[in-house]
């Protein structure tokens, strides 16, 4: 149906733009307060299982509390996913299972600083300009950094740096000669190996992107895929008592998401549980029968509308300039 169509289009073409930051001239952002202004109405979201039966929040959360990893493929920007995601994070904190979240909005060569900050050897501005986050990141995702800076959590910088991600794009070289290119730092940031399996996560990609820039785009999607897993799996591998929630892109997971099978792929004793948001095509926020196994949660939401700016019909007319 066109809901899924839109949402993956709307992921995928923040992803590629930069997940909305801006990354040559990086703004601080101000600090904000540690939810959104005003509470969401429940009817902002309804949530399903995978089959597209109602699921009730407490299940859900009891589903969380189970797993070993939580996927959530959200919609970037969305007040709905933004407030369940706090939600989730709150009911993980008060298992007392010990956790950690894994952003991809933080990449790998921001560890250092993502984690000063957490110890409080920074401050809140200087944080957000190293680590060049965008201005949607005060009601997004600064209440889930806050909650896991009180607790003493550790947030995992998961995403490889888009600048390297953007050079292996554009080169024709295979992956081991690209790296061996690099500094030591730089190869430092990029996970060991990466691939780019032929299945339906990768005709799902080609289908939208096209025959012209698929096949080079997808070597970034698939770069950035392994990036995340590789993390979550070496996170696991020292932390296995740990439940890691990864905050991630709805595309990276929902459908057998590139992401989410190369987590599987790399920890398969792993407890998985994954859950996308999806565009409703109405306010009854009906499932969409497309969205049926596309992820073991489908949390059904409203897009925020898109401002559109009309030209004046009546532009002022230039003042001549002084003879």
């Amino acid at each position: 149906m066109r809901s899924v169509k839109v949402a993956s289009l709307v992921v995928l073409s923040l992803a590629l733009a930069g997940c909305v930051r801006t990354r040559c001239c990086p703004q601080p952002v101000a600090a904000a307060p540690a939810a959104p202004d005003a509470p969401l109405p429940p009817t902002a979201r309804r949530i399903y299982r995978g089959d597209g039966a109602p699921m009730r929040t407490s299940r859900l959360h009891q589903r969380v509390a189970a797993a070993d990893v939580i996927l959530f493929g959200e919609l970037h920007g969305n007040a709905a996913g933004s407030k369940l995601q706090l939600e989730m994070l709150e009911q993980i904190a008060a298992s007392g299972r010990p956790f950690a979240l894994a952003m991809e909005f933080f990449e790998r060569d921001v560890q250092a600083d993502l984690d000063r900050y957490l110890a409080d050897e920074i401050d809140e501005a200087t944080f957000l300009e190293r680590t060049r986050q965008s201005k949607a990141y005060p009601t997004s995702h600064r209440p889930l950094v806050e909650l896991c800076k009180a607790r003493g959590a550790p947030i995992i910088a998961a995403n490889a740096p888009r600048p390297l991600v953007r050079a292996f794009r554009k080169t024709e070289d295979d992956y081991d000669t690209f790296k061996a290119g690099l500094s030591e730092a730089e190869r430092a940031s990029l996970p060991r190996t990466t691939s780019r399996p032929d299945d339906v996560y990768k005709k799902r990609f080609m289908d939208l992107m096209g025959p012209k820039r698929g096949p080079s785009f997808f070597r970034a999607q698939a770069l950035w895929d392994d990036a995340m897993a590789e993390a979550v799996e070496d996170f696991r591998t020292a932390n296995p008592d740990h439940i890691v929630l990864l905050i991630v892109g709805a595309f990276h997971v929902g459908g057998e998401g590139g992401t989410l099978t190369k987590i599987r792929t790399r920890r398969p004793g792993d407890r998985l549980f994954s859950l996308i948001l999806t565009p409703a095509a109405d306010d009854t926020l009906a499932f969409d029968p497309e969205a049926k196994g596309a992820a073991d949660a489908v949390v059904m939401v409203r897009l925020k509308p898109r401002k559109i700016t009309m030209p004046n019909p009546h532009p002022k007319t230039p003042k001549k300039a002084d003879a």
